[in-house]
């Protein structure tokens, strides 16, 4: 494995020359179910809300490194407001 020093590797990043490739992945869909009030008959109906869950990564590549950053992701379909990312599920790997 190589060492490389803070100054060097910063100045790795500030390049602008890094070949990026981006890939989103969707795991699973399911359908949720949503207790909503019904006006009409004054009780509650159960509404199934399709729901999205995957991954998204995206990989830099320059000189034999390559930087790989992956991210989880959930949502309601047909509902932008509902995107969540997750911190737990963070990754980002080196390589040499």
């Amino acid at each position: 494995m190589k060492t490389i020093s803070i100054a060097e590797f910063e100045t790795l990043v500030a390049r602008n020359d890094w070949q990026r490739e981006q890939d989103c992945e969707v795991l699973e869909r399911l359908d949720r179910q949503v207790e909503e009030w019904n006006e009409e008959n004054e009780s509650f109906d159960l509404n199934d809300i399709p729901h999205v869950f995957g991954l998204a990564s995206k990989t830099s590549t320059l000189d034999g490194i390559k930087i790989t950053y992956t991210e989880g992701f959930n949502y309601d379909e047909c509902d932008s407001d509902s995107l969540s990312t997750g911190t737990a599920r963070d990754r980002m790997m080196f390589g040499l």
